[in-house]
């Protein structure tokens, strides 16, 4: 006899939607990766021929867009079939990737700094640069600091040490600093801020933070990376390390 709160109940069989189908059968693993590597990228590309109405596979692209070549998202794009085409997120990842052709000829901003003055990001004096873009919300850039101020206090000459916060609460931003203390360049943009699709662009930024990235002199990206990093890690970046 089943136990007394147990009530059996007799349905005809239950069939998921396609939605439900496609995303149980592609999931994030494939999607958290350092580096878009073709083996990835050839993964993915399979995954949306077999799922070509999937808004799942289509969200996951356009979080890591930046992640990708220009062409390779236009060709994930091609791949998507019917009324998905003409949704919100295909459209808006459609036009920001077009933009994304013509960004080598567009200067970087300037952005504000604690001063509240506009200043540029990258001072060609140094050979590298060190970018970390952090919130003051954000625990795991708030845990990642002190690792950064041990690193910056011996820091080579000719490596530059910056970070950007992504705020939305510029009070909140400066009461970090006050907090944090850190002695090196200190910027503030978020999304509502007509330049940050620019900043997205040229740093490669999705969104996920703490996110660093290193760049040589001519603003070229060496290397980038996603999350908390260790002494070891952070030091094997920023001598660029593979």
């Amino acid at each position: 006899m089943p136990p007394k709160d147990v009530i059996f109940v007799y349905s005809p069989k239950l069939k998921i939607g396609e939605q439900t189908t496609a995303f149980f059968n592609s999931g994030d693993p494939i999607f958290n990766f350092d580096d878009a590597t073709p083996p990835i990228i050839n993964i993915i590309e399979n995954k949306v021929k077999q799922y070509p109405f999937s808004y799942y596979l289509l969200d996951k692209i356009n979080e890591n867009k930046n992640s990708f070549a220009p062409e390779q998202v236009d060709k994930f794009l091609k791949l998507f079939k019917g009324e998905i085409t003409q949704s919100t997120t295909f459209k808006n990842l459609s036009a920001y990737n077009k933009k994304r052709y013509t960004e080598k000829n567009t200067s970087l901003p300037s952005l504000e700094n604690i001063s509240g003055e506009k200043s540029a990001i990258l001072d060609s004096k140094y050979k590298k640069h060190l970018v970390v873009f952090w919130a003051s919300w954000c625990g795991p850039c708030r845990e990642e600091i002190p690792l950064l101020k041990k690193m910056y206090s011996k820091k080579d000459e000719s490596l530059e040490f910056i970070s950007i916060s992504i705020d939305e609460d510029k009070n909140a931003w400066k009461k970090a600093l006050n907090e944090e203390k850190m002695d090196w360049k200190q910027f503030i943009i978020n999304g509502k801020d007509p330049n940050y699709e620019k900043i997205q662009m040229h740093f490669r930024l999705n969104g996920a933070i703490p996110y660093t990235v290193l760049l040589d002199n001519n603003s070229k990206i060496l290397r980038s990376t996603v999350g908390l990093s260790s002494e070891k890690d952070l030091l094997d970046f920023i001598n660029d390390k593979k």
